[in-house]
């Protein structure tokens, strides 16, 4: 199992309004389709990045995530 903000594939700041509800895009799926970032999944495109670009997602995402208005 993987989780979608360690991998290549994640593109975070495709669109920020959907990142600050925990979804983003996926380069390998088409640019209308969304994934959970914190969700177990099973990926054959899986390619885990560096860890200190995983460092860095983990930090931004929970910088836009402390900043949600409800």
């Amino acid at each position: 199992m993987t989780e979608c903000i360690k991998c290549q594939n994640l593109d975070l700041k495709a669109d920020e309004r959907m990142t600050k509800v925990g979804f983003s895009r996926c380069k390998k799926l088409s640019a209308y389709e969304f994934v959970s970032i914190k969700r177990d999944i099973h990926c054959s495109d899986y390619k885990e990045d560096k860890p200190e670009v995983i460092e860095k997602r983990i930090a931004w995402r929970a910088q836009r995530e402390a900043c949600k208005t409800y």
